[in-house]
């Protein structure tokens, strides 16, 4: 009895050590942000983007699943959601061809595992420089590098990311630490790069909200996501995305098939564990993350 005892302590301590090594990857990770400086919602005039007679972004309607959880480019053994339907078709280069227009596929390593799609189409109206336009666009990022093996070989399952999400609007990227924040789009893209962090980005359509609309709406936010709220299984940056996003667009938001995989991410995570050590790692990451997330708050207030 002693011996079981104590390999189930060493298991629980080594699945602990493994998960707080994540955590100090966020924490270096955020702290990168020290060197950038925010910004201010409702100070950028909107672009005449939304007055085009033909869509050009992703409708609701558009993404639909299918009646599977695998996919012809992918098994996505890790979640029980179904596999997204291609809503484009191809060129003979393997370009996506969007209604009337041909654009590129993004090709970010994740979206296959956790879309269950070869590609995503990059969105047809590029955000303009410095102050962006009125068109919600919702950029989800791969952000865990090698740790991503690594806690997926802590919950036995293989995970596509460890990601981050965050909703643009008028030039300014917006996401939910231990409150909520912002930086330009120009400097998430350096603090971010494509090339470091791998993401891929949807256009959700433009919104009808004023900019003193979405001030106030961002203002009431913060006293649902702040520290004391802060849950990483049901209060965290995905949830505030979603939020934002079905404010900005209503009754619509983010298509849930593309939604909810990021959400599957920490709604599953411990799925594969024994039952005692998917509650003692329930309680100790929920606990360790609200600690990250505070010492990241801190850090980026100071700028402010």
């Amino acid at each position: 009895t002693k011996s079981i005892i104590n390999k189930a302590i060493m298991v629980l301590i080594h699945d602990n050590f493994i998960l707080f090594k994540f955590y100090l990857l966020m924490i270096t990770l955020w702290q990168g942000a020290n060197s950038f400086s925010s910004n201010t919602p409702g100070t950028s005039s909107s672009s005449a983007s939304s007055a085009l007679s033909d869509e050009k972004w992703l409708t609701f309607e558009e993404v639909q699943v299918t009646d599977s959880v695998k996919s012809s480019v992918h098994d996505r053994e890790w979640t029980e959601l179904s596999a997204v339907k291609q809503w484009w078709t191809e060129d003979d280069n393997n370009n996506a061809i969007v209604g009337d227009q041909t654009v590129k596929l993004q090709k970010a390593n994740f979206i296959p595992s956790l879309w269950g799609l070869e590609g995503i189409p990059e969105p047809i109206i590029k955000e303009p420089k410095e102050k962006g336009d009125d068109h919600v666009r919702f950029v989800v990022y791969s952000i865990g590098g090698t740790m991503t093996d690594v806690l997926s070989l802590s919950c036995n399952k293989q995970f596509p990311l460890i990601p981050h999400v965050g909703i643009r609007i008028y030039g300014t990227e917006w996401f939910y630490s231990d409150h909520v924040e912002s930086r330009s789009s120009s400097v998430m893209e350096q603090m971010l790069s494509v090339e470091t962090y791998p993401q891929c980005q949807f256009d959700l359509g433009p919104t009808s909200c004023t900019t003193e609309e979405i001030a106030n709406w961002l203002s009431d936010a913060q006293a649902r996501y702040n520290k004391e709220t802060y849950n990483l299984w049901t209060k965290n940056c995905n949830h505030f995305a979603k939020d934002f996003a079905y404010f900005l667009l209503p009754s619509k938001g983010i298509p849930t098939p593309i939604m909810d995989p990021v959400i599957d991410f920490t709604d599953s995570m411990l799925d594969n564990l024994p039952e005692w050590r998917r509650a003692a790692g329930n309680y100790f990451m929920d606990k360790l993350s609200r600690m990250v997330v505070v010492s990241w708050g801190g850090v980026v207030k100071k700028e402010k």
